[in-house]
């Protein structure tokens, strides 16, 4: 089985992401999966599922995800042993989801799926076991959808590496400029 890179996008976004083709064009000497999930009407915990299944079945030696894909490959650490970077990681989703999303908007993601969100939050991210060295950090420090990333890093300040960088906002603009960081996590 070959290298493999995983990459787990964004809320509003796809597997065809520009922070996804920017990976797999850094390290072509790797196979790449990205795969597109719709994360407003697909049950979390199947896509959690999925996650876990592609892992298991490739030789996947770093899983990176922005933002709500962030935030999936953390809960990833729970239930395989394979180093994430976690880029912006959501880290409360049901706090955004509820922010983001409003009920007159949508009554069914209300009643169905952020229950199911809620459930992940409060049965595997508040268990995540700490520290976890595979648990790996770039956060922007002007992240203008997020705010401030300070709770993210006390939460996982014993974990593996961590980079802040500024002038990137929320979508990190700077994401090449990850790849001397994503090269040690890789070893």
């Amino acid at each position: 089985m070959k290298k493999t890179l995983l990459y787990l996008h964004g809320y509003n976004s796809n597997g065809s992401a520009h922070k996804a083709l920017q990976l797999n064009a850094m390290f072509p000497d790797y196979d790449f999966i990205s795969p597109t999930f719709n994360y407003r009407t697909t049950d979390p915990r199947e896509v959690l599922q999925r996650i876990v299944d592609i892992v298991k079945s490739n030789d996947v030696r770093l899983a990176v995800g922005s933002s709500t894909g962030g935030y999936y490959s953390l809960l990833l650490t729970a239930y395989a042993d394979v180093p994430v970077l976690a880029v912006n990681p959501v880290t409360n989703s049901v706090e955004l989801f509820t922010h983001m999303v409003q009920r007159h908007d949508d009554p069914d993601f209300y009643d169905n799926f952020l229950p199911k969100y809620r459930y992940l939050q409060e049965n595997v991210f508040e268990k995540l076991p700490l520290p976890n060295k595979n648990i790996n950090l770039a956060l922007a420090l002007d992240d203008d959808l997020l705010g401030s990333h300070e709770p993210t890093k006390q939460r996982f300040a014993n974990c593996g590496r961590v980079i802040e960088m500024d002038n990137c906002g929320h979508h990190f603009t700077r994401f090449g400029e990850l790849k001397p960081f994503i090269m040690e996590i890789l070893g």
